[in-house]
């Protein structure tokens, strides 16, 4: 048997852990009172909690069914156990590793749950995993590569943009503008990364599938460090689209693969209000989420880093 872990960032399930979830986040930053009750208003306002965690347990099932329903032919009852580690909450992934040596494993798959690769992001969960295998031994470990043009999961995210444009009038869908939306970061933490880059072929991918629509790469939820931080913003995207005119816009979140707080509260609340003020007509396409057609992507991504290593 092989364990698959997916990798991913944690959230707080409840709005009692919300200051040391973000102790974790932000290690060796201030945290003041301010930040502790300003984020947990925005919880409050997504339901008390991130779904982070319970959609990634869901994908995680998901994909140990489907993965063995694949495999159905060999006489082993099963053949991949799919576990879950979070980078800043329960279960971290130090605790996982752990368990899946505890299991009897000598061999993990590792998904990095962001297609595109950052030292900010994807470096971090496979930094942490690397650390906690240190204190184990006689596990072998392959990551997979970052999948930002894995067809399936293209497609994957083309199915839910053309769900989307239909909400919109048949007779105005071709004036749609539509916003591409990805994590910004500081500029000095990508120098060097493939982030931007890969975010530019996975909308170009995208638009392949799709065909010709009007189209933008933007960024949002930007952080509090000092310094230069990706761009343009999203808010700053629709303002000049509002001058220009033009009445639809659809958010398409490129960077996320499920919910949690930059889509249900950065898109659908301050975007949403930000799109209201100038005039706009505002949509968002669903997150990806424990779609049928995202798991398939997934169990794609795993067999190819398998038969890599």
């Amino acid at each position: 048997m092989t364990a698959v872990l997916l990798l991913a960032f944690g959230g707080p399930e409840n709005l009692d852990v919300v200051e040391p979830f973000l102790r974790n986040v932000l290690v060796g930053r201030p945290i003041t009172s301010e930040l502790v009750e300003r984020v947990k208003s925005r919880y409050e306002l997504i339901g008390g909690k991130s779904p982070l965690p319970e959609i990634t347990r869901n994908q995680a099932r998901l994909l140990e069914e489907r993965l063995n329903s694949a495999s159905s032919i060999i006489t082993r009852p099963l053949s991949f156990k799919v576990y879950v580690g979070m980078r800043h909450w329960h279960p971290f992934i130090k605790d996982t590793v752990k368990q899946i040596k505890e299991d009897g494993f000598k061999r993990i798959i590792a998904v990095p749950m962001a297609p595109q690769a950052s030292k900010a992001s994807t470096g971090g969960y496979i930094d942490a995993m690397n650390k906690a295998l240190e204190e184990v031994s006689g596990i072998d470990v392959t990551v997979a590569e970052a999948w930002y043009k894995n067809l399936l999961y293209l497609q994957a995210v083309a199915d839910t943009v053309k769900e989307a444009l239909k909400e919109f009038p048949e007779e105005r869908r071709m004036d749609v503008q539509v916003i591409f939306s990805a994590h910004s970061l500081p500029k000095r933490t990508v120098e060097g990364d493939p982030y931007e880059m890969q975010l530019k072929e996975t909308m170009d991918g995208v638009l392949k599938i799709i065909g010709p629509i009007n189209s933008y790469l933007a960024y949002q939820s930007k952080g509090q460090a000092p310094g230069e931080w990706l761009g343009p913003e999203v808010e700053l995207v629709m303002e000049g689209l509002a001058k220009e005119g033009k009445k639809d816009v659809l958010i398409v979140p490129i960077g996320f693969v499920c919910d949690h707080v930059e889509t249900l509260y950065d898109i659908d609340i301050v975007f949403k209000k930000k799109a209201e003020e100038l005039g706009m007509n505002f949509k968002r396409a669903a997150s990806l989420n424990d779609s049928k057609a995202f798991i398939e992507a997934l169990a794609d991504i795993v067999k190819r880093a398998g038969n890599r290593s």
